[in-house]
């Protein structure tokens, strides 16, 4: 009795573990995509539409009511080049550059119309939002704007920050990262942002997010940092993780996975069920260079931002 005892539960750890192995790796796999005029780099969406900042063209509208066969169906351009796009309600706020912050009217995602502009003093290249405040990373700043009235931002407050293209937000803080560190701000009073602590991460950022107590930046040359930030005054490396290319570009975090265009070597699915030690378990290679990613109810939103094969990929198979 003991014998077959022994042989069942043998068994069992044989099965769980094979079960085990079966969950551990993802199997990207593309639904559609489509080609865009220009390079593409940040996406965000609303309802069935993919919102794109798309260089020289703009704001490009991309309806994926049928994902297998995404079209452009609208855009809306800047005097500059889009880079960066947020999405909430029924505004899409575009960083474009030397052009500023720009406030689009998205009411009809097929009929984007700009309603409102500010002209920042640096370079825009992406922003948070958070109740009726921007926050823009602007190169040299954080450009802090009231957008209560949509058509006309106002300044309200900044910090500087020099080489700031991408930051990340929570209740309480904003989480900038630039050449040298990695910065925690106090916004609770958002005319008068407070440096609260930082700790030193090398190399240039080039994209942030954050989820839960930890942030993970992607960095120049170093690939993904994993840092702990569960006492916002003490923010310490705890986990790292080597990206295939040396200039990895976009990072969106979905617990347990976070997923990385990795530029040339496409999107990278990582495990980080454990920060400390994150995993690569899954990889699709898109034509080109794999720019930035945006995750929702189990499909990858990916823009390629290599002038050649520029497009908008939709991915499925990605773990979430």
């Amino acid at each position: 009795m003991q014998k077959k005892l022994v042989l069942y539960l043998c068994f069992f750890l044989m099965l769980s573990g094979c079960l085990f192995a079966q969950q551990a790796t993802v199997s990207p796999q593309l639904v559609g995509r489509c080609y865009l005029g220009d390079v593409g780099y940040d996406v965000r969406l609303k309802g069935p539409y993919a919102l794109v900042a798309n260089r020289s063209v703009g704001l490009v509208s991309i309806d994926f009511s049928n994902k297998t066969r995404p079209s452009i169906v609208g855009s809306c351009q800047f005097s500059d080049y889009a880079f960066g796009v947020e999405v909430v309600g029924n505004y899409a706020y575009v960083s474009a550059g030397a052009s500023g912050f720009h406030v689009v009217d998205v009411t009809a995602p097929a009929s984007p119309v700009t309603v409102g502009t500010y002209n920042t003093p640096g370079y825009a290249r992406s922003s948070k939002i958070k109740g009726i405040y921007a926050y823009v990373a602007d190169g040299g700043s954080m450009q802090i704007l009231n957008i209560a009235n949509p058509k006309n931002p106002q300044y309200i407050g900044s910090y500087t920050c020099t080489g700031l293209s991408a930051l990340a937000l929570t209740q309480s803080y904003a989480y900038l990262a630039d050449y040298t560190d990695f910065k925690v701000l106090d916004i609770t009073k958002p005319d008068n942002p407070k440096l609260v602590a930082k700790c030193a991460i090398g190399d240039l950022a080039l994209h942030i997010d954050v989820s839960g107590s930890y942030a993970y930046v992607l960095k120049a040359y170093d690939g993904v940092k994993v840092i702990d930030i569960s006492n916002p005054e003490n923010p310490k490396i705890v986990g790292s993780f080597t990206t295939q290319s040396s200039t990895s570009t976009g990072i969106y975090v979905i617990e347990p996975y976070a997923y990385v265009a990795d530029q040339e070597f496409g999107l990278k699915v990582l495990d980080i069920s454990s920060p400390y030690k994150p995993k690569s378990v899954g990889t699709y290679r898109v034509d080109g260079y794999a720019s930035r990613v945006y995750v929702q109810d189990g499909y990858a939103y990916v823009t390629d931002d290599c002038p050649e094969y520029a497009a908008l990929y939709i991915i499925t198979g990605i773990g979430k």
